[in-house]
Formats: structure tokens, C-alpha cells, sequence
């Protein structure tokens, strides 16, 4: 499938940067910014794909979502984002039944 965008090396215009230097410079970045995933991790390239999929999976239905991951497969797409979506509604009807139950009583 390729890049989304053509990524340079600051030094040579004309070559194209490698995934793996850019992976690491983004890692760096949320290194040097505090931000992590878990006691023990900073957050990298892939963790902030996640984070652009879970907050879009709201938002775009699931073959516009597919496009924007880039998922070649829908499976692929509702196997990782859609679920989500399943859970927060899953929590709007509990809330609503409650809300409901507590009304009447």
C-alpha cells in the first residue's frame, strides 16, 4: 500500500526516510513529551494509529474508517475499532435502563 505522504530526511530533500528512523523520531517525541501508554511505555508511531482509529470509530462509519486506517480487509476494522462502539452503546443503554428504574421507584 505504500506511505500516506512522501516523509524526507531533513538533510538530503531528494531521499526518501526510512519507517524504522521515523518510527524511532516519534517515539523520541512522545518520550520526550511524558506521554505513555502504560507505567512502563512511551507512546510510539503505532499507539498514536490506535488512538487516531478508536477516536474517528465514533465519528465515520466503518468503511470510511477502513479508509482512513488504510485497512486493506473491513474485518480488519471492525475487529479493532468497532468494538469500541459496540461498548459505549452497551453503557448508554445500561445508564438509560438505571436512570429509568430509579425514576419510577
Amino acid at each position: 500500500m505504500g506511505n500516506v505522504f512522501r516523509l524526507m530526511f531533513r538533510r538530503n530533500r531528494d531521499t526518501d526516510t526510512r519507517r524504522d528512523i521515523v518510527t524511532k523520531q516519534i517515539s523520541a517525541i512522545g518520550k520526550a513529551a511524558g506521554v505513555r501508554v502504560s507505567a512502563s511505555k512511551h507512546a510510539s508511531a503505532h499507539d498514536l494509529r490506535r488512538s487516531f482509529g478508536m477516536r474517528w470509530a465514533d465519528k465515520v462509519k466503518p468503511h470510511i474508517l477502513m479508509q482512513l486506517m488504510r485497512h486493506d480487509d473491513i474485518k480488519t476494522t471492525l475487529e479493532f475499532y468497532i468494538q469500541s462502539d459496540a461498548d459505549d452503546v452497551a453503557k448508554v443503554v445500561w445508564e438509560a435502563v438505571n436512570t429509568d428504574h430509579s425514576e419510577r421507584v
